[in-house]
Protein backbone atom coordinates (compact mmCIF):
# COMPACT_ATOMS: atom_id res chain seq x y z
CA UNK A 1 0.00 0.00 0.00
CA UNK A 2 1.40 3.37 -1.02
CA UNK A 3 0.35 6.96 -1.58
CA UNK A 4 1.62 9.37 -4.23
CA UNK A 5 3.89 11.00 -1.61
CA UNK A 6 5.36 7.64 -0.61
CA UNK A 7 6.08 6.78 -4.24
CA UNK A 8 7.89 10.13 -4.61
CA UNK A 9 9.98 9.35 -1.55
CA UNK A 10 10.80 5.84 -2.77
CA UNK A 11 11.88 7.29 -6.12
CA UNK A 12 14.16 9.82 -4.38
CA UNK A 13 15.66 7.24 -2.01
CA UNK A 14 16.14 4.70 -4.82
CA UNK A 15 18.76 6.99 -6.32
CA UNK A 16 20.84 7.42 -3.16
CA UNK A 17 24.37 6.14 -3.87
CA UNK A 18 24.23 3.64 -0.98
CA UNK A 19 20.96 2.19 -2.28
CA UNK A 20 22.31 1.94 -5.83
CA UNK A 21 25.38 0.11 -4.50
CA UNK A 22 23.23 -2.25 -2.43
CA UNK A 23 21.09 -3.07 -5.47
CA UNK A 24 24.22 -3.67 -7.55
CA UNK A 25 25.56 -6.09 -4.91
CA UNK A 26 22.28 -8.01 -5.11
CA UNK A 27 22.48 -8.10 -8.91
CA UNK A 28 19.47 -5.84 -9.39
CA UNK A 29 19.92 -3.18 -12.07
CA UNK A 30 18.64 0.28 -11.12
CA UNK A 31 16.44 0.11 -14.23
CA UNK A 32 14.61 -2.91 -12.77
CA UNK A 33 13.93 -1.09 -9.50
CA UNK A 34 12.77 1.98 -11.44
CA UNK A 35 10.43 -0.18 -13.51
CA UNK A 36 8.86 -1.62 -10.36
CA UNK A 37 8.29 1.86 -8.94
CA UNK A 38 6.78 3.07 -12.21
CA UNK A 39 4.27 0.20 -12.02
CA UNK A 40 3.36 0.52 -8.34
CA UNK A 41 -0.14 1.69 -9.24
CA UNK A 42 -0.69 -1.72 -10.85
CA UNK A 43 0.89 -3.91 -8.16
CA UNK A 44 -0.04 -2.05 -4.97
CA UNK A 45 -3.04 -0.41 -3.42
CA UNK A 46 -2.57 3.33 -3.93
CA UNK A 47 -4.33 5.62 -1.47
CA UNK A 48 -5.14 9.24 -2.22
CA UNK A 49 -2.82 10.62 0.43
CA UNK A 50 -5.39 13.20 1.50
CA UNK A 51 -5.56 12.33 5.20
CA UNK A 52 -3.32 14.55 7.29
CA UNK A 53 -2.00 13.28 10.61
CA UNK A 54 0.55 14.88 12.89
CA UNK A 55 2.03 12.19 15.09
CA UNK A 56 5.80 11.99 14.62
CA UNK A 57 7.23 15.27 15.89
CA UNK A 58 10.87 14.20 15.39
CA UNK A 59 10.32 13.49 11.69
CA UNK A 60 6.97 14.78 10.39
CA UNK A 61 7.78 13.44 6.91
CA UNK A 62 7.11 9.95 8.31
CA UNK A 63 3.48 10.86 9.03
CA UNK A 64 2.65 10.05 5.39
CA UNK A 65 3.11 6.35 6.17
CA UNK A 66 0.58 6.55 9.00
CA UNK A 67 -1.84 8.47 6.77
CA UNK A 68 -1.52 5.90 4.00
CA UNK A 69 -2.09 3.00 6.38
CA UNK A 70 -5.22 4.61 7.84
CA UNK A 71 -6.61 5.53 4.41
CA UNK A 72 -5.97 2.04 3.10
CA UNK A 73 -7.25 0.33 6.27
CA UNK A 74 -3.97 -1.53 6.75
CA UNK A 75 -3.42 -3.98 9.58
CA UNK A 76 0.34 -3.40 9.77
CA UNK A 77 3.12 -1.04 8.84
CA UNK A 78 6.38 -2.91 8.28
CA UNK A 79 9.37 -0.62 8.61
CA UNK A 80 12.91 -0.28 9.86
CA UNK A 81 12.40 3.43 10.59
CA UNK A 82 13.01 4.22 14.26
CA UNK A 83 10.52 7.10 14.30
CA UNK A 84 7.70 4.90 13.02
CA UNK A 85 8.68 1.97 15.22
CA UNK A 86 8.59 4.16 18.33
CA UNK A 87 4.85 4.74 17.73
CA UNK A 88 4.26 0.94 17.98
CA UNK A 89 0.57 1.21 17.08
CA UNK A 90 -1.60 3.88 15.50
CA UNK A 91 -5.39 3.68 15.25
CA UNK A 92 -5.22 -0.10 15.61
CA UNK A 93 -2.44 -0.47 13.03
CA UNK A 94 0.58 -2.31 14.44
CA UNK A 95 4.01 -1.04 13.43
CA UNK A 96 6.61 -3.80 13.23
CA UNK A 97 10.14 -4.39 12.03
CA UNK A 98 10.45 -6.73 9.04
CA UNK A 99 11.89 -9.40 11.35
CA UNK A 100 9.02 -9.11 13.84
CA UNK A 101 6.49 -9.26 11.01
CA UNK A 102 8.09 -12.39 9.55
CA UNK A 103 8.32 -14.06 12.97
CA UNK A 104 4.65 -13.29 13.63
CA UNK A 105 3.64 -14.81 10.30
CA UNK A 106 5.72 -17.94 10.85
CA UNK A 107 4.12 -18.39 14.30
CA UNK A 108 0.56 -17.74 13.15
CA UNK A 109 0.86 -19.46 9.77
CA UNK A 110 3.19 -22.46 10.12
CA UNK A 111 3.17 -23.16 6.38
CA UNK A 112 4.32 -19.61 5.68
CA UNK A 113 5.91 -18.52 3.42
CA UNK A 114 3.68 -20.00 0.76
CA UNK A 115 5.00 -22.14 -2.04
CA UNK A 116 7.01 -19.69 -4.14
CA UNK A 117 5.63 -21.05 -7.44
CA UNK A 118 2.07 -20.43 -6.32
CA UNK A 119 2.94 -17.14 -4.61
CA UNK A 120 4.67 -15.61 -7.63
CA UNK A 121 2.39 -17.15 -10.21
CA UNK A 122 5.09 -19.24 -11.89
Amino acid sequence: MVSPEIIKEYWRVLHYPKIVKRLEKMGIPISTAESILKNFNEIATVTLGDLEVKVIADDPTDDKFLSCAVEGEADFIVSGDDHLLSVKEFQGIRILTPQAFLEMNVREYPSWPPDSNRWYGN
